[in-house]
């Protein structure tokens, strides 16, 4: 099997674990016609970008988490959101690893500090973004916004904190596998 085989399988294989995590995996919080959650689907997007390089991850976690917010009636309108904030969080994480990688930083504290700072991006800019698109294209009053921008940046907090974990437990384990058997 080839190299660029390999790679889409597993790319393949992130994406329909990014869906999962999101649609599946979740505790939805409503918000008047919209919602917000809590969710697994961002430990697979960063998981694909450090396994697979940044731009590769970002397309795993915006496909996957695209597709679950086209099937579900809450999240349908947050489609392009959701494009653009997981494929900037792959690019982010897997970019940052990278470079680390480069300077010979170990394993660990790379995937560590790259997921890190593209979660804590991601959760500050979900709320912003989230806010500024629900102002410009659906008119939204600012007592609606506010609210939605509390509770979006507390749900993007504690999936960041919980994507950090699991991330920081499963991506060693994993590329070691991974490699071990001439995956990655």
């Amino acid at each position: 099997m080839s190299e660029k085989t390999k790679k889409l399988c597993i790319a393949g294989l992130m994406t329909a674990l990014c869906f999962v995590g999101f649609q599946f995996l979740k505790i939805k919080i409503p918000i008047g016609a919209t919602a917000t959650s809590v969710h697994l689907g961002n430990t697979f997007c960063i998981l694909a970008a450090l396994l697979l390089g940044g731009v590769w991850g970002g397309i795993c976690g915006a496909v996957g988490m695209g597709i679950a917010d086209v099937l579900d009636p809450a999240y349908i309108t947050s489609v392009p959101i959701t494009l653009i904030l997981k494929m900037l969080m792959g690019i982010i994480a897997g970019g940052i690893y990278k470079f680390l990688r480069k300077k010979n930083v170990n394993e660990f504290a790379s995937s560590l500090i790259g997921s890190a700072v593209a979660l804590v991006t991601n959760t500050i800019l979900t709320p912003l973004v989230r806010s500024l698109y629900n102002y410009l294209i659906f008119s939204k009053s600012f007592d609606i916004l506010k609210l939605y921008a509390v509770s979006s940046l507390t749900t993007s907090a504690i999936t960041s904190a919980i994507t950090l974990v699991a991330v920081v437990l499963m991506f060693v384990p994993l590329k070691k596998a991974l490699v071990k058997n001439k995956l990655i």
